[in-house]
């Protein structure tokens, strides 16, 4: 066991808890001009991760009070009021074709105690989903707009009273979307080519989410034959998109759909992005032997997509998901996955490893998901629940593994 970089907590806080140094060599500790930092943390204001999931029939469920939870496949969304007391009486009445919101006279509010939030108002989706069901994405805040996006279309809805302010038609499937929107409410969603059992998910499409309006098209360029666009991750970081698979991967700005680019030349390539403040991606460097990966975390530039910093795990680790992108975080796991060994790291700007802890932590499961229909093949990084940050503190979700035919019992930890 290895202890953290040295970080002197305040007065009264909770002391650091002595932890594991999961990856191969020597414990790290920070280079001189390097940041000491016992803990991960999150960058202020982060966006909430895209709670998003299967559903089959005809609706979906959206909650919302500041903070947006999204519950699915259970028939209608609804917003919820922190107040504390009774919530405002929503503007619409019952759902019709107006798209407005419904009252909560479904004893969504029963057993709620003084303080904590109430439904507000509910919403029913009424999109004609195949027998298969499909993915709801966002939510995405853009003023006082609430936006998803499912099936065929991209919906906004008003905040306050859950009326629909405006859709937008797509041509085809939606089979990607970012975790993130611009700094000016636009977004890029990945549609797919047709309607046939064999399109790809070739092209991007973007979103005014202020005015509802569609915007650019393009179609992501094929690089030869190897080049897989059945699964395709996008990431928001600024001004550019980014969307990557397997082995390539191609950034656009957002503004107007200008290629900016690609996948560099040499052995590494770019499998998955996370956006955000910073463009973060994960790259294969490629082995003869799958169990025994070379993985690297990079910090790319947004305009030219040069290397910023470069962090290269100890073989044999993989690059699984991206918990925080300002200050760095991500989850590592062994290529050999018979081991069933994951670690989460803290990286510095330079690429120095600060921190790392071993998860889950003894007799626990991991609650925090990162679960999308839309990733089959790890190609998104960003979008992960159940993790959380403050100034000095990294927390994540877990829950006991229980004794046979009890009920696990929920908790977190710190880090």
């Amino acid at each position: 066991m290895s202890q953290p970089p040295s970080h002197e907590p305040p007065h009264g806080a909770r002391q650091p808890r002595q932890v594991q140094q999961p990856l191969a060599g020597p414990p790290q500790t920070p280079s001189p001009g390097e940041p000491a930092r016992g803990y991960p943390q999150q960058y202020p204001g982060a966006p909430a991760p895209a709670s998003s999931g299967p559903i089959t029939g005809k609706t979906g469920i959206l909650a919302t009070a500041v903070a947006v939870v999204m519950l699915v496949g259970t028939g209608a969304w609804y917003v919820v009021s922190d107040s504390g007391g009774d919530p405002k009486q929503p503007v619409a009445g019952l759902s019709d074709d107006t798209g407005g919101g419904r009252q909560t006279g479904d004893g969504l509010n029963t057993g709620r105690k003084p303080g904590e939030a109430k439904v507000a108002w509910l919403q029913k989706n009424e999109a004609d989903l195949t027998r298969a069901g499909d993915e709801i994405s966002g939510p995405w805040f853009v003023g006082d707009t609430v936006i998803t996006a499912l099936y065929r279309s991209v919906s906004g809805y008003a905040v306050a009273d859950g009326k629909e302010k405006w859709s937008v038609d797509l041509p085809a499937d939606i089979c990607a979307t970012p975790n993130s929107t611009t700094s000016d409410g636009k977004i890029v969603i990945g549609v797919k080519s047709s309607n046939s059992d064999r399109a790809d998910c070739s092209v991007l499409q973007m979103v005014d989410l202020n005015t509802g309006k569609a915007g650019w098209k393009t179609t992501i360029k094929k690089d030869g034959i190897g080049d897989m666009l059945s699964d395709v991750g996008l990431a928001i970081s600024g001004n550019t998109v980014t969307a990557g698979r397997t082995s390539n991967f191609n950034a656009y700005q957002v503004s107007d759909g200008k290629e900016l680019f690609g996948t560099p030349k040499g052995s590494c390539k770019t499998f998955a992005l996370a956006g955000g403040p910073k463009l973060i991606a994960a790259a294969n460097c490629g082995t003869d032997d799958v169990k025994n990966p070379q993985h690297q975390v990079l910090e790319l530039d947004r305009v030219s997509g040069k290397a910023k910093m470069t962090y290269q795990p100890p073989r044999g680790w993989e690059v699984e998901k991206v918990y925080s992108v300002d200050p760095l975080v991500v989850r590592l796991g062994l290529g050999d996955k018979s081991k069933k060994q994951h670690a989460i790291a803290s990286i510095s700007e330079s690429g120095k490893l600060l921190f790392s802890q071993m998860i889950p932590p003894k007799d626990e499961i991991l609650v925090a998901s990162c679960g999308n229909t839309f990733d089959v093949f790890d190609t998104r990084l960003e979008g992960c629940s159940g993790v959380v940050a403050d100034a000095n503190t990294f927390y994540m979700a877990t829950k006991s593994k229980g004794e046979y035919g009890s009920a696990p019992h929920k908790q977190g930890h710190c880090f």
